[in-house]
């Protein structure tokens, strides 16, 4: 009795949260194609625990055959299963990158998200940072505009891990994300990672007069290599002002 409650509740959970989705984002879409949507969503939504999440997540770079666009936490990993999970991941970016798939993440703009847009930049990903995105509320992967894969985490915040996921093979949904991808990719508040990380190496000499860079890419977990890079290229613009 008890595992039939369970799961009944985890199916209204479901239901509740595609609802709330489509809700969100097909507001002025004409009535027939959201009963269609929703019907064909409640059909083939699966609920993913948090192995099969990332499980899956692996599984969709794998398959992605054109584009894989995402919006991440971006967090510093602060395990070891964190940290092999990033490497897994990036495993299979440049797996997929390596194919012609093109991969594109937005992050929060945040100082410690840094070092993960760096990785993916280095593996031929395009990362743009973006003031205001509410990653650690929700996490997409839309693969091939066919297929979206949603996380949550058990509460809202910038630092909880993903609990749950839910997979949705529906087109119509993930070009409706896609489009809402897009428009904070050309938001212009979204910056590139080189501009990002100029900022933050500017910010931090302003507040710490003479800090040298070995303490900068402390702060950043990034190498002091990546640090010289930026400063170099710095150094060259303000020359040819």
């Amino acid at each position: 009795m008890i595992e039939f409650v369970t799961l009944a509740l985890l199916v209204i959970e479901t239901i509740l949260l595609i609802l709330t989705v489509v809700l969100l984002f097909m507001s002025q879409r004409e009535h027939t194609g959201r009963k269609r949507l929703i019907e064909s969503m409640l059909y083939t939504t699966r609920i993913l625990t948090t192995s099969e999440y990332f499980h899956t997540i692996l599984e969709g770079y794998g398959e992605a055959k054109n584009s894989v666009k995402c919006i991440i936490t971006g967090r510093y990993p602060e395990d070891y299963f964190e940290r092999e999970i990033l490497e897994r991941i990036s495993r299979e970016i440049r797996s997929a990158i390596k194919r012609g798939v093109k991969v594109k993440f937005l992050i929060p703009k945040i100082e410690d998200r840094i070092h993960v847009g760096y990785k993916y930049k280095q593996l031929g990903a395009e990362v743009k940072f973006v003031e205001g995105l509410l990653a650690h509320d929700l996490r997409l992967m839309i693969i091939d505009n066919r297929c979206t894969i949603i996380g949550l985490p058990a509460e809202a915040g910038e630092k909880q891990p993903t609990r749950k996921g839910f997979k949705i093979p529906s087109e119509t949904l993930s070009k409706i994300l896609d489009e809402t991808i897009e428009r904070y990719w050309n938001n212009e508040n979204s910056v590139e990672y080189d501009e990002y990380l100029r900022e933050i190496i500017e910010k931090y000499e302003a507040m710490h007069p003479g800090i040298s860079i070995e303490a900068i890419s402390n702060y950043l977990n990034l190498s002091p290599d990546e640090i010289r890079r930026i400063k170099i290229s710095q150094n060259r613009e303000n020359e040819n002002a």
